[in-house]
C-alpha cells in the first residue's frame, strides 16, 4: 500500500487527518489530491458531506510524504488513530513514527 490515513495531532496540538503518501509516488499537485478526497466525501453521503464542509474549513487534511506506517504487530492499517498512543508515550509525532518503523 502506498498511502494511508492517520489521525494525529499537528505541531500545535490540533487534530489533523494526515494523508500519508509514499515518497515513491509522484504527485504534481498535492492540493489536487486533497481536493479529490474532499470531492469523494461530498459524493459519498450527506453525513460525509457535512464532515467534508467542516474539514475543508478547518484545513483538517494534510499530506505527509513518508512511507505508510506499520503497526508494532506488523499490520498496515488504512486508517490509524494515533493520539492515545502519543499521550502514553509522551513523544512527538515524527519520533513515534520512527519508533514504530524500527520495531
Amino acid at each position: 500500500m502506498d498511502y494511508q490515513m492517520i489521525e494525529d495531532e499537528d505541531e500545535q496540538g490540533l487534530t489533523r487527518l494526515f494523508l500519508v503518501i509514499s515518497p515513491r509516488i509522484e504527485i504534481e499537485d498535492e492540493t489536487a489530491v486533497i481536493e479529490a478526497v474532499l470531492e469523494a466525501l461530498r459524493r459519498s453521503s450527506a453525513m460525509a458531506d457535512a464532515a467534508r464542509v467542516l474539514w475543508e474549513q478547518a484545513q483538517m487534511i494534510r499530506i505527509k510524504r513518508i512511507e505508510p506506517v506499520w503497526t508494532g504487530r506488523g499490520k498496515l492499517l488504512p486508517l490509524q488513530m494515533r493520539r492515545a498512543a502519543l499521550s502514553q508515550l509522551g513523544t512527538k509525532n515524527e519520533q513515534w513514527i520512527e519508533k514504530e518503523d524500527s520495531e
